[in-house]
């Protein structure tokens, strides 16, 4: 009998024990719902490797310290307009301050015209066009003339044999209106050189006739590609070959700026600047590691883009109304290695 009581004595305080170490595991554990965005976003993964090695005073600053965080300039919404899943952003070419944002899949084949106040300056539709999944746009000026590319490139099954590119006459902004409608000049079809992949990340190179995209990736690292910008309707579907590797993950968004110097890089969390160099390429710029910029905690940020001036970035995020940060870019800052 004296033994059975030990035992149970000895099980009672056992019990206790382990729920004493499960009740301080819940309190000292990892919390849960801090996030102050109601929208889910995937983190990018980590892109250091596994084992890591010690760095010393010769090593290149590692990816693990606090990017830079530019200065936040403004922060607003667009109200009025009906976006509520901002993709693509571009800085108009005609207009100082006039900002262009477009919907993900799913809306009709229109763009929306705003300042950085968030003041909706109207809707303009895209006669020509179909939007299956519009994924960016950029903008541009070829021979005096102002253009926007919007591009229908967004495939998450990979299986799409139609990406297009649509060009449009930049629509002008007159006596405050917009033109209610305008037809694409050009309908650029595509594929890639590889097979279908996804893509949400467009930019233009207007003075090399090029224009550059970047998959997205569940991986370490995305594919480069670009294929040329026809002054013509071309005849048949372009190829876009693969030019070099970023080793980012699911790349969102990408803008090159006015003076094609310098390219900047969207993820769900942060952002990337790429610096081409003197005389170099975009394969050269691409293949050199890029700056880090900490961009603000958005919903689901699918947007970036340059100023007309270079100095601010603009970037946005899905949900209405549409929210908007304008940020100051310091072009000073070098750029530090990112490991492969």
């Amino acid at each position: 009998m004296a033994r059975k009581d030990s035992v149970r004595r000895f099980a009672f305080f056992v019990g206790i024990l382990v729920a004493a170490a499960a009740l301080v595991a819940v309190l000292t554990g990892p919390r849960t719902g801090s996030n102050s965005c109601s929208c889910p976003f995937v983190p990018a993964p980590p892109l250091e490797p596994t084992a890591p090695k010690q760095p010393t005073e010769a090593s290149p600053r590692p990816a693990t310290a606090p990017p830079p965080r530019p200065a936040l300039i403004r922060k607003a919404s667009l109200a009025g307009a009906k976006v509520h899943e901002s993709s693509g952003i571009a800085p108009s070419r005609l207009r100082d301050g006039l900002w262009w944002t477009h919907n993900d899949s799913g809306g009709r084949a229109r763009i929306f015209a705003f300042d950085a106040a968030g003041k909706d300056l109207g809707v303009v539709t895209i006669e020509n066009a179909r939007h299956v999944d519009w994924e960016d746009m950029a903008s541009f000026v070829r021979d005096g003339r102002a253009y926007l590319l919007l591009a229908d490139v967004g495939d998450n099954n990979r299986v799409r044999q139609d990406c297009r590119l649509y060009i449009v006459a930049e629509p002008v902004l007159a006596d405050s209106k917009m033109p209610s409608s305008v037809t694409a000049e050009m309908t650029i079809a595509f594929t890639y050189d590889h097979g279908p992949l996804n893509c949400e990340a467009v930019a233009v190179d207007a003075a090399a006739a090029e224009v550059y995209l970047i998959a997205k990736t569940r991986g370490r690292a995305a594919g480069v590609y670009c294929l040329p910008l026809p002054e013509t309707q071309p005849s048949e579907p372009l190829i876009a070959r693969r030019i070099a590797t970023v080793p980012i993950a699911r790349v969102t968004g990408m803008d090159f700026s006015a003076d094609v110097t310098r390219a900047a890089v969207c993820t769900y969390v942060d952002g990337y600047e790429f610096i081409r160099p003197s005389g170099g390429t975009w394969r050269e710029a691409f293949e050199a590691p890029p700056r880090r910029v900490s961009l603000p905690l958005r919903c689901q940020g699918e947007a970036i883009a340059y100023a007309r001036d270079g100095k601010t970035l603009m970037v946005t995020s899905e949900g209405a109304p549409m929210p908007i940060w304008i940020l100051q870019v310091d072009v000073q800052k070098p750029a530090f290695k990112i490991a492969r």
